[in-house]
């Protein structure tokens, strides 16, 4: 397990449990026999799994436990994935309650 506030970033159970919640167009349950990063958060004291896109657990990880600038953790992130959309990412990040502020300096 590697830890980072607020959420726990896990390669293989979570992903799991979050596949099985979604499903394709007849019903059935589809589920991804791959390693995937899952966002875990609890606002409002309700958890919630959020699948996260490549790269996008690598930027959260230099954000939130690295305490690097946005322009780092991109740089960061974008070197450990380079089809990282850092808008989008950041946007998973906001959304989900990860963030809840950017500090501008």
């Amino acid at each position: 397990y590697q830890f980072f506030s607020p959420g726990i970033r896990h390669r293989n159970v979570c992903a799991a449990l979050k596949a099985v919640e979604q499903r394709n167009d007849e019903g059935r349950t589809l589920i991804r026999w791959q390693a995937e990063c899952v966002l875990v958060t609890r606002p409002h004291a309700v958890v919630e799994l959020l699948l996260l896109p490549s790269g996008c657990a690598e930027f959260a990880h230099a954000l939130l436990r690295d305490h690097l600038t946005v322009a780092d953790a991109a740089d960061f992130a974008l070197r450990a994935s380079p089809q990282l959309d850092v808008g989008s990412a950041l946007g998973v990040l906001i959304e989900s309650g990860a963030i809840e502020e950017i500090i501008t300096s």
